[in-house]
């Protein structure tokens, strides 16, 4: 919805061309034949810019987090299992 109400104004995407836009992106296919429309000559393209890098960071700090604890954890449970195992 957010791609929808912000491409709506410069390339007319329809709602269907907004979740079709995300599944691709979130999926990591990367097809292509939709992008979003930048213009940084203007403060709407700047914001634009800003809340993409805003949600690339996020998902990636979010990503490295889980990653970490997943790891912590599994870590903990070996070394847990290897002091009762002896």
């Amino acid at each position: 919805m957010i791609f929808q109400a912000t491409e709506k104004q410069d390339q007319q995407w329809t709602f269907i061309d907004a979740i079709y836009f995300s599944f691709v992106t979130v999926s990591t296919l990367g097809f292509g034949d939709l992008v979003p429309a930048i213009d940084l000559k203007s403060s709407t393209g700047i914001s634009k810019l800003v809340t993409v890098l805003a949600f690339i960071t996020v998902g990636n700090v979010l990503t490295i987090y889980v990653a970490l604890k997943t790891w912590l954890f599994v870590a903990s449970e070996l070394i847990i299992i290897s002091l009762f195992c002896q």
